[in-house]
C-alpha cells in the first residue's frame, strides 16, 4: 500500500524542538505544527492518537471539572461543551455516553451504571479505533499499550489481593484470561514485545514512580522498533508524537526525569536529521 511521505516536515521536527528548552516544551504546539502540514486523510490518525485525552476530558466535564481539562485532546474545550448540550459530532459511542448520562448521573443512583459506561468508552476505543485502524502503527501501538496496562493492573491486584475485574479493560474473555490465570507472568512473558523486560521490572523492588518511568521507557523503545524502516511517513510522525507525549508527561510529573528524557529526545532527533541529510 502506498504511503504518503512528508520529507520536509519530518526533517524540520528537530529544529522545531530545538527552538525550545525544557521549560517551553509544548506537546500541543507540536501537534498543531504537524496537523497543519499533513493531508486531510492523515489528520484522522492524529485524532485517533489523541482520542484517550478526549475521553478523559469528556469525563471531567460531565463531572463539572472544567479545571481538569487537558488541551492535549483533539477536541477543544468549547467543542466538548457544545457537544454536552447537543451531542451530534463525535464518535457514536461518545454521543451515546453523553445522551445517557449528561444529567445528574452521580446524584440519581446511576453512579455504577455511569462507571460501566465509562469503561465502555475505553472498550470501544480499543475495539473501534485501535484494533480496526488502517494504520499499522496505530493498531500495534494501542494493542501494546492496552495489554501493558492490563498486565500492570492485574499484577497489582494480585499483589494486593484485590479483585481484578473492575480494573481491567477488555471483553469478557480477555478479563477472564487474567482472572483465571495462576502463572506468575500470566503466560505472556514470551508472547508480547518486551515481555521479558516487563515482567522483570514488575519483580523488581523499586518505588512506583521509578517503575512507571521505566514502563514509559519501554513504550519509547516500542515506538522506535515499530518505525525501524520508516523515515518520512505518518508512522514516523506518530512515533515522534508518542515520544513527545511521554516527554510532556514527565516534564510535568518529575522535572529531573523529564529533563533526562528531553536530552535523549533532542539527541535522537539531531542524529536522525544528520542521517537524513
Amino acid at each position: 500500500m502506498f504511503k504518503r511521505e512528508y520529507h520536509y516536515l519530518v526533517a524540520g521536527l528537530p529544529d522545531f524542538v530545538l527552538e525550545r528548552d525544557v521549560k517551553d516544551f509544548d506537546l500541543r504546539a507540536l501537534v498543531d505544527e504537524i496537523y497543519g502540514q499533513i493531508k486531510d486523510c492523515d489528520r484522522e490518525l492524529i485524532r485517533q492518537f489523541l482520542m484517550p485525552y478526549d475521553h478523559l476530558n469528556l469525563h471531567h466535564l460531565m463531572r463539572g471539572r472544567e479545571d481538569l481539562f487537558d488541551n492535549k485532546g483533539y477536541y477543544s474545550l468549547d467543542f466538548l461543551k457544545t457537544q454536552l448540550e447537543k451531542p451530534d459530532d463525535m464518535p457514536e459511542y461518545m454521543i451515546d455516553f453523553v445522551q445517557k448520562f449528561k444529567y445528574g448521573h452521580e446524584s440519581s443512583g446511576l453512579h455504577e451504571e455511569y462507571r460501566k459506561r465509562s469503561y465502555y468508552i475505553w472498550l470501544q476505543f480499543y475495539q473501534k479505533i485501535a484494533e480496526k485502524s488502517k494504520n499499522r502503527f496505530i493498531r500495534l501501538w494501542w494493542e501494546f499499550d492496552h495489554i501493558l496496562r492490563n498486565i500492570q493492573a492485574a499484577w497489582m491486584c494480585r499483589k494486593l489481593g484485590e479483585p481484578m475485574q473492575k480494573q481491567l479493560i477488555g471483553w469478557d474473555e480477555e478479563i477472564d484470561y487474567f482472572v483465571k490465570n495462576n502463572l506468575p507472568d500470566f503466560g505472556l512473558r514470551r508472547e508480547i514485545p518486551f515481555g521479558e523486560q516487563i515482567f522483570n521490572l514488575l519483580d523488581e523492588e523499586i518505588d512506583l514512580l521509578e517503575r512507571e518511568f521505566r514502563f514509559d521507557q519501554i513504550r519509547w523503545q516500542l515506538a522506535d522498533e515499530l518505525t525501524t524502516f520508516n523515515y518520512f511517513d505518518m508512522d514516523k510522525i506518530l512515533a515522534f508524537l508518542v515520544k513527545a507525549d511521554i516527554l510532556d508527561r514527565w516534564l510535568k510529573l518529575d522535572k529531573e526525569r523529564g529533563a533526562v528524557l528531553f536530552d535523549g529526545f533532542v539527541k535522537t532527533l539531531v542524529e536522525q536529521k544528520n542521517i537524513d541529510l
